[in-house]
């Protein structure tokens, strides 16, 4: 992946090219176009983080709340300006195309013994996490952010240098196994006995997570076909028990904490919309535009507009690409909109 340039390919196309391939059952010819295309996403994905990294660098410094608030809010309105672009596709569209991408790619990995024997372990089961996670964000407007909790695609260029898997192993295989729950409800329940047939054609043996998946896919799985001799019937521990040693661990607590205040953060008010807010909406949503609490002189009002405005001026970020400036545009509207309302109630 490392070494390619960007190509841009009719992802259609080339997942169709590859689909065709698996039929014939070509695993590793098909696996090499299902992988291109993927590249191309990550590709798309990689510079639109840069992107959204290099502007919130440049206009929001070292403020980790607001670029986290930036992040989640203009995300998906950058990314739909690039897939469009670059594909064709809006990010609807785009996100069907990742799924059936990574849903042939991972069926020609577990077909393939050459495959399964030269893929690292590790990133197999990240590529299941991510096609899981596509899987029930389908309808989601912000899937986009959900993938890239997962792998950061590192730049370097315009090409991918490497791509570096955010999660640990253990809580790895904690999320596999909470979306194997969640996907046995749906229309795509045979990807978890995709999963557990890797799990056993895998040199890598992991009894409790393997456990843990077969318990979740049953007779779907072609394992259950399978009974082999001697093996006991009666396991010591349960699903639940199980599941339970792998939530102990440090790492796995710490990142449901991050999960449970992003999903607070992510719940407050983001939307702007002046013409129907009431004065009270107007003063809270001003005030903490301009970080403004309790009583305010008018040269702190003042002050504090001609800090913001020449901050997120959209001429700071002209290079760094026509979404992140139309992004700079609108947040300069609103400041200056607020400043309209401040001049007004306080008479500047």
């Amino acid at each position: 992946m490392n070494g390619k340039k960007y190509l841009s390919t009719n992802l259609t196309a080339l997942r169709e090219s590859a689909d065709i391939l698996l039929d014939l059952n070509k695993f590793e010819n098909a696996f090499d176009l299902y992988d291109e295309a993927n590249r191309q996403i990550w590709l798309s994905l990689g510079n639109i983080q840069n992107n959204i990294t290099n502007f919130t660098q440049t206009v929001l410094e070292s403020d980790f709340k607001a670029t986290f608030e930036f992040q989640s809010k203009y995300t998906l309105k950058i990314s739909e300006t690039a897939f469009a672009r670059n594909f064709e596709m809006s990010s609807g569209s785009l996100l069907n195309e990742f799924i059936q991408i990574n849903y042939g790619k991972l069926q020609t990995v577990v077909s393939s013994s050459r495959l399964i024997n030269s893929i690292d372990y590790t990133t197999v089961l990240a590529d299941f996490l991510l096609l899981y996670t596509l899987i029930s964000n389908k309808n989601s407007d912000d899937w986009i952010n959900y993938v890239l909790k997962i792998y950061n695609p590192i730049m370097e260029g315009n090409r991918i240098k490497s791509m570096f898997l955010r999660i640990t192993d253990k809580y790895l295989k904690i999320r596999l196994a909470e979306e194997a729950e969640i996907i046995k409800q749906s229309d795509k329940s045979e990807l978890n006995a995709i999963l557990l047939d890797y799990l056993i054609k895998s040199s890598v043996k992991d009894e409790v997570f393997f456990d843990m998946i077969k318990s979740v896919a049953g007779s779907y799985s072609s394992y259950s076909r399978k009974k082999k001799a001697g093996e006991s019937k009666s396991k010591k521990n349960d699903f639940k028990e199980k599941y339970e040693q792998y939530e102990k661990y440090e790492k796995y607590e710490k990142y449901e904490r991050y999960e449970k205040f992003e999903g607070n953060f992510s719940n407050q008010k983001n939307d702007f919309d002046f013409g129907n807010m009431t004065d009270m909406e107007k003063s809270k949503f001003f005030g903490d535009l301009f970080g403004l609490k309790g009583q305010v002189t008018k040269g702190e009002i003042r002050k504090k507009y001609f800090e913001l405005i020449a901050k997120y001026h959209p001429d700071k970020v002209a290079g760094l690409g026509p979404e992140l400036v139309e992004v700079a545009e609108t947040k300069s509207k609103q400041i200056n909109q607020a400043y309209e309302w401040f001049k007004k109630k306080y008479s500047l």
